[in-house]
């Protein structure tokens, strides 16, 4: 899933995200569609979410929102 846009105080915006990431993975599980995405933020994300993402062809794996 590609970031389009990111809000400065959104989760996505805490994190580090920026426009052009590609997040690949929500808490180690591959998301791999939209649908995906919101079951695995809604399933698996209870108080830390960890997201994978590359950004211009390198991992990144470290980024991590506390609700």
């Amino acid at each position: 899933m590609y970031v389009t846009d990111v809000i400065s105080d959104s989760p996505a915006g805490i994190i580090g995200l920026k426009p052009g990431d590609l997040v690949t993975h929500v808490n180690g599980e591959e998301i791999r569609d939209m649908a995906s995405y919101y079951k695995l933020l809604r399933e698996k994300t209870d108080v830390e979410v960890w997201f994978g993402a590359t950004r211009n062809e390198a991992k990144i794996e470290t980024l991590k929102f506390k609700r």
